[in-house]
């Protein structure tokens, strides 16, 4: 009697931590989704805005001097 009390407490925190276990790695990989797709997205627009905005100074210097010495 002792040892089936022991064994369904035993087996219901087993249960217990599949089930935490379950839900955290749900929540991984929604944090993974999450993070790629933000990542792709800035990629997506970065490349998208590069011939209208830089951030390279040296970018800047270039288009500075083809405006002051047009060849």
């Amino acid at each position: 009697m002792e040892m089936r009390f022991y064994h369904e407490k035993y087996q219901s925190f087993k249960d217990d931590i599949e089930k935490t276990e379950h839900f955290i790695e749900i929540i991984a990989a929604a944090a993974v989704a999450t993070i790629t797709t933000i990542w792709f997205h800035l990629a997506i627009n970065t490349y998208r805005n590069l011939d209208k905005t830089t951030w390279a100074p040296w970018e800047i210097w270039n288009k500075e001097r083809q405006l002051k010495f047009p060849i």
